[in-house]
Parts: C-alpha cells; sequence; structure tokens
C-alpha cells in the first residue's frame, strides 16, 4: 500500500517557524514562550491536495492560522 508524505520546505518551514514565534497568542507567556499544557498539540498542520498543489493550513489552540499554497 502506497503512502502520502507532506512535508515543508526550508524557506516554508522558517515562514512558519516566525509566525509561530511573533502572532499574538493567549497561550504566550510573559516570557515569549508558548504553554500548551504537558501534552503539548498547539499546533494543527491541515495539507489540501488539489490538482494545482497542495494548501497548508497551520492553526494555533489560540484560533489563529496561518495559509499559503505551493502554486
Amino acid at each position: 500500500m502506497a503512502g502520502v508524505n507532506f512535508d515543508f520546505s526550508e524557506k516554508e518551514w522558517k515562514r512558519i517557524v516566525h509566525w509561530q514565534r511573533t502572532h499574538k497568542c493567549g497561550y504566550r507567556l510573559k516570557n515569549g514562550c508558548q504553554y500548551f499544557g504537558c501534552a503539548g498539540g498547539g499546533y494543527t498542520y491541515s495539507f489540501t491536495p488539489t490538482g494545482l498543489g497542495t494548501i497548508y493550513e497551520i492553526r494555533c489552540a489560540c484560533g489563529k492560522k496561518m495559509e499559503f499554497a505551493d502554486f
């Protein structure tokens, strides 16, 4: 059975990490770090393949989201 893999380029990953570290978030501590509890799970990554390419959505537990596409 074939699997499906989704990944980010280095440039995309840097953009995601920058957003994660800078967006206004209710889970952000005074020192700038985010804390989502002992189990983590602060971000949901969604991948939607289309005929033109893939749509990426990263959603924070606070409700903010970042979207982009590779086409």
